[in-house]
């Protein structure tokens, strides 16, 4: 494997393995729709788990604390990412086939995980992620059923604090979940941040063993930030949206972006959720969560 692979999605991996490592995230490269690749914002949406906000409107509080739902992880993988890729929410989708393909892999490798919320027998809403150390993605969030999806994210936050996990990679800070406390920080802070995390290897669930990374991807990190620090002399590693959100929260101890970067980050993946709080919701009714 070269120092800096392909920035095209591939169904390898080891491939997803390396640009998750390197803090990239899979993404329209125009912010919207198109052409899918591995890039970089300059900000990242992250929720701390130290700094969990539970919504103020009690029904809300009610699905999450006391669930209506059953809360399950990694029983129904493929499920929860096909419905996350479902045509049917916008008519598009960022989560292309080879991507596809590349999670089941790593679900079963143990890096990819499901989270889920049943209804019985039925699924109702959903969303998956990758572990990073104690840093978890949730990439993608599916609800069918009103309130399903605000009770999985928040079940499944709490799940991730109490099993030792510091940081959830939301990619963007959007939709009804900022609610819970998802703030922005610069790029370069997220980097740190991963760097340091990898070296912690919380579990999700007893019994399963928490993933680390093959020597063939952890060895060379070193080298491709090394190159990459060089390249950013000349050509921004920043991938730059369309539009941008009004404000940014950064990390506490980081007053301002750092010099260079936009005051303003790139927007959501186009995937959002109507509110929960409707009287129905449909099968296109679902959430992004990056």
């Amino acid at each position: 494997m070269l120092p800096w692979p392909s920035r095209r999605l591939s169904d390898n991996p080891d491939h997803t393995l390396w640009h998750y490592a390197n803090g990239r995230m899979p993404d329209w490269v125009n912010g919207s729709d198109g052409e899918v690749a591995w890039i970089k914002r300059e900000h990242r949406g992250v929720q701390w788990l130290d700094k969990i906000h539970l919504p103020t409107k009690s029904q809300h509080r009610k699905y999450i604390l006391e669930p209506k739902f059953t809360i399950k992880f990694d029983t129904a993988f493929d499920q929860v990412v096909r419905a996350c890729a479902d045509l049917k929410r916008e008519g598009k989708t960022w989560i292309r086939d080879e991507l596809s393909r590349a999670y089941t892999a790593l679900h079963r490798m143990g890096f990819a995980h499901s989270f889920e919320a049943w209804d019985g027998d039925r699924l109702v809403a959903g969303a998956f992620g990758l572990q990073m150390g104690a840093v978890m993605s949730i990439d993608s969030v599916f609800h069918h059923v009103s309130n399903a999806g605000i009770a999985v994210y928040g079940q499944t936050l709490l799940r991730l604090r109490d099993r030792g996990f510091k940081l959830v990679d939301v990619n963007y800070v959007s939709g009804p979940f900022a609610r819970f406390g998802e703030e922005w920080v610069p790029q370069w802070r997220f980097e740190e941040l991963l760097r340091q995390m990898l070296r912690e290897h919380p579990t999700i669930a007893d019994g399963v063993p928490a993933p680390v990374l093959p020597a063939r991807v952890a060895r060379l990190l070193p080298l491709a930030r090394g190159v990459e620090k060089v390249m950013a002399r000349f050509r921004s590693p920043y991938q730059k949206s369309q539009t941008a959100p009004a404000a940014v929260d950064t990390d506490p101890t980081t007053a301002t972006p750092p010099s260079g970067t936009s005051a303003n980050p790139a927007p959501a993946k186009t995937e959002k959720p109507a509110p929960e709080n409707a009287a129905a919701a449909t099968p296109g009714d679902d959430a992004q969560a990056a």
